[in-house]
């Protein structure tokens, strides 16, 4: 077998590509002809996904209204209008159930900032009457190219729970002390009709 100098192979390598892979037009090839059968098969097979989606759609709304029925069900939901605030932890303790915790990635954190982006943290049911709410989170108060400065908060709120569907909302948001920021709870109650 012969030995080749590294540009000599090279110079070998690119003249069997080229013979190999010839550039004339002479071995295109014709394009298939486009058959009305697997056209009408494919807008059949897209259709039945469509409704598969749809379905599905349906039935996880009704499985959430079996299990948490208007006059028990209770969904908390975070916000967070300050723009230089990345969440990192959120910790929501209901009455005195088990606490939910939710730990932010970069992403979920700066999902949050987008103008009205909320996120569901607790679904569950609960009787008519107060509720308690304590909350603790952490977070980074970002500003450029600056290192990140840890940003800690607790909140402790009631709300009353009657016989619709409770939806609440805690917010955090700039508070007095401009350097810190602050929770409210926002009660949202359906439009009267």
């Amino acid at each position: 077998m012969p030995h080749f100098s590294g540009r000599t192979a090279l110079r070998h390598l690119c003249v069997c590509a080229l013979l190999a892979f010839p550039v004339t037009g002479a071995h295109a090839v014709a394009p298939v002809p486009v058959d009305d059968g697997a056209i009408t098969l494919d807008q059949t097979i897209q259709a039945v996904k469509d409704e598969t989606i749809q379905f599905n759609r349906d039935s996880l709304m009704a499985e959430e209204a079996f299990l948490y029925p208007p006059q028990t069900r209770l969904s908390v939901y975070v916000s967070n209008t300050l723009k230089n605030v990345l969440l990192t932890d959120f910790s929501l303790t209901l009455d005195d159930r088990q606490p939910v915790t939710y730990h932010y990635g970069d992403q979920d954190s700066r999902a949050l900032l987008v103008d009205g982006a909320l996120q569901r943290l607790l679904l569950t049911n609960v009787e008519r009457g107060v509720h308690r709410l304590r909350v603790s989170y952490k977070g980074n108060y970002v500003a450029g190219d600056k290192k990140p400065i840890p940003v800690t908060g607790e909140f402790e709120a009631t709300f009353t729970k009657d016989l619709e569907a409770a939806e609440v909302e805690l917010q955090v948001f700039r508070g007095r002390n401009k350097s810190e920021p602050a929770m409210k709870l926002k009660e949202w109650r359906a439009a009267e009709e």
